[in-house]
C-alpha cells in the first residue's frame, strides 16, 4: 500500500495543473507575434489560450501556431488572447525554447522538426470566444485541450 501511494504521488507530480485565465499572467508582448488586432470585430472570434503550471517541461517555453502562423510563446501560468477569423482553425503547440528571455522562441521550422508538437482542430463562429489550455499529460504528451471556464 505504501508503494502504491508513493507511486501515485510521483505520477501526480508529472502532470500539469490548469490555471484559470483570470488568474494567469499575460504573455509578455515580446513573445506575442500575431492575431492581436481585431480588424473585423463583427466577423472574428477570440481564442483565450492558457498554459498550465507544473514540473513537466518547466524550463521550456511552449510555442503556439494558429493555422501555421507563429502566434506566441508561453511560459508556465501565462495566458493570451488571439483574434481569429471565423472558420476552421488548426492550433499547434509544443516545446519552443529552453530560455525565458529569448524573443525568437521559435522559428518557422520548429514545429516541423520536433515530433512532440501536437495539433488540434476547432471551428470558430463570428463573435465566439473559445478557451484552450496548453498542457503536458502524465504520459509526457503535449496537448491542446478545450475547456469552459
Amino acid at each position: 500500500m505504501k508503494r502504491l501511494l508513493i507511486g501515485m504521488m510521483f505520477c501526480s507530480a508529472c502532470s500539469t495543473t490548469m490555471v484559470h485565465p483570470d488568474k494567469a499572467t499575460p504573455v509578455p508582448p515580446q513573445r506575442v507575434f500575431s492575431f492581436q488586432q481585431n480588424e473585423n470585430p463583427l466577423e472574428n472570434g477570440k481564442l483565450v489560450i492558457t498554459r498550465d503550471k507544473g514540473i513537466m517541461y518547466h524550463a521550456f517555453l511552449f510555442g503556439l501556431r494558429i493555422n501555421g502562423q507563429r502566434a506566441a510563446c508561453f511560459d508556465q501560468g501565462e495566458t493570451g488572447q488571439f483574434f481569429v477569423p471565423a472558420g476552421e482553425l488548426i492550433l499547434q503547440m509544443g516545446p519552443a525554447s529552453y530560455t525565458w528571455t529569448n524573443s525568437e522562441c521559435m522559428d518557422d521550422n520548429t514545429h516541423k522538426s520536433d515530433p512532440r508538437w501536437t495539433s488540434r482542430e476547432t471551428t470558430m463562429r463570428s463573435k465566439d470566444t473559445k478557451y484552450f489550455r496548453l498542457l503536458v499529460t502524465q504520459g509526457d504528451t503535449f496537448d491542446v485541450q478545450r475547456f469552459d471556464p
